[in-house]
């Protein structure tokens, strides 16, 4: 049931997807328009640049402003 369309799901998804464009400018244009916001999309092109392909980047929302912080 809920096991064969998961299944099926990623299938359509690994049939749609496009490789994604190498670069922090490629990874800005994608974060600006997922975001919506200049600002944030250079400190997420800028983490992502940072930890590569395979990495990971966590997202917290903060009042205080915007920041990017790197722990190796």
């Amino acid at each position: 049931g809920l096991e064969v369309a998961a299944n099926d799901c990623v299938s359509l998804l690994h049939e749609m997807a496009h490789p994604l464009k190498r670069g922090k400018e490629a990874l800005a244009q994608i974060a600006a328009v997922s975001t919506g916001d200049a600002e944030m999309a250079r400190i997420l092109a800028t983490a992502f640049a940072h930890v590569g392909y395979e990495g990971e980047v966590t997202v917290e929302e903060s009042r205080d402003g915007s920041e990017q912080d790197t722990v190796e």
